[in-house]
C-alpha cells in the first residue's frame, strides 16, 4: 500500500520532476522492511536519480533493537539547484 501511494505521488509529479520545477524533496526513507509493499531507499534513490535529483543528505536515522538501520529522512535536490549552491554547500565542492 505505501509503495503504491509513494509511486502515485511521485508519478503525479512527473512533469514537475522532469522540468526540475521542484528544487528540494524531503521524505522518509526505509532501509528495513517495516511495511508490506513499501518502497525502500534504493528504489526511491534510483527513481529520483532517473529524474536528475541527487541525494543531498540523510538525517534522523533510527535503528531497531538489534542495531539494524530501519529508517530516516532524506533530502534530494535537483541538479539545477545543486549548481546554484555556493561551493561550501555543494554536494561535490568545486563542481
Amino acid at each position: 500500500m505505501f509503495k503504491a501511494i509513494l509511486k502515485l505521488a511521485l508519478q503525479g509529479a512527473i512533469s514537475l520532476l522532469n522540468q526540475q520545477a521542484i528544487d528540494l524533496i524531503y521524505l522518509e526513507i526505509n532501509f528495513a522492511r517495516l511495511y508490506k509493499d513499501q518502497c525502500n531507499f534504493h528504489e526511491i534513490n534510483k527513481y529520483l536519480e532517473e529524474h536528475d535529483y541527487i541525494l543531498y543528505g540523510i538525517y534522523n536515522l533510527y535503528r531497531g533493537f538489534d542495531g539494524t538501520l530501519c529508517f530516516g529522512d532524506a533530502i534530494f535536490i535537483s541538479l539545477d539547484i545543486k549548481h546554484k549552491l555556493p561551493p561550501f554547500l555543494s554536494v561535490y565542492p568545486g563542481s
